[in-house]
């Protein structure tokens, strides 16, 4: 494998982490200003009703969460990357 293809996985993995920590971002601006039809829409997504569910969003949770998805994102996609080129 060349440099430049072991940096793809990591450049992948990063850009995946940085998206999904602006979707994450953009995702609790709408829970905070739209909770019901967040929550509808996402139970539209999951084809799953949703409506005894509540929101709970609070400081600890945004960033916990936000972290989550963007370290586990990132891996996910890195570690597909890494597979990838490592059967071409």
């Amino acid at each position: 494998m060349t440099d430049s293809a072991k940096s793809r996985p990591r450049r992948l993995g990063l850009a995946t982490g940085l998206a999904m920590g602006i979707a994450w971002v953009i995702c609790v601006i709408f829970v905070a200003l739209v909770p019901g039809p967040t929550l509808a829409l996402f139970g539209w997504m999951l084809h799953f009703d949703l409506s005894p569910f509540v929101w709970a969003l609070d400081v600890t949770g945004v960033i916990v969460g936000g972290l989550a998805w963007v370290v586990f994102s990132g891996l996910f996609v890195w570690l597909t990357a890494a597979i990838y080129e490592a059967l071409r």
